[in-house]
């Protein structure tokens, strides 16, 4: 008498064999997208400290003109690595605006010079993972704003 609501245990083997290899590939892909996804974050927040202090940097000197800005936000932007490598001056711009503290904006131009923006970009990184996708690299920018007033003092007797 051959039930046959169940299958054969040779057939029960072979499928949970298949089911398990299965299971296995989604887990590596999910490992691999994870370990990718986190190489770029960590290297874009990188990116952001020294944006950051960049941008403050310049700030703090913008009292002395956009030219002493520039140099103190490049230079302090290049003190920092980005996934291990070196940020280079020619990876920092630098410019020079307004700030709208309302609408939480940045305007470049040169009448009103009350705010710097630094950008940090991190040229093409080699990816590992997502080239069984086809992209190779990726770009990582960051993105900082600071504010200054000038500060007048005068002297009343």
């Amino acid at each position: 008498m051959n039930d046959r609501s169940h299958p054969p245990k040779k057939w029960r083997r072979v499928v949970t064999v298949v089911l398990a290899a299965v299971t296995m590939i989604a887990i590596a892909a999910m490992v691999a997208f994870a370990v990718e996804t986190g190489r770029i974050v960590a290297g874009r927040a990188e990116l952001q400290v020294a944006a950051d202090v960049a941008a403050l940097a310049g700030a703090g000197a913008a009292v002395e003109g956009p030219a002493a800005a520039t140099g103190e936000a490049v230079r302090f932007a290049t003190m920092h690595l980005a996934a291990g490598e070196s940020i280079c001056p020619d990876q920092v711009g630098v410019r020079f605006g307004s700030w709208d503290k309302s609408r939480r904006q940045f305007t470049p131009g040169d009448s009103d010079k009350s705010a710097i923006e630094v950008t940090v970009t991190s040229g093409p990184r080699p990816l590992f993972f997502a080239r069984l996708l086809g992209k190779d690299t990726c770009d990582i920018q960051a993105r900082a704003v600071a504010t200054f007033a000038p500060r007048d003092v005068k002297l009343v007797q």
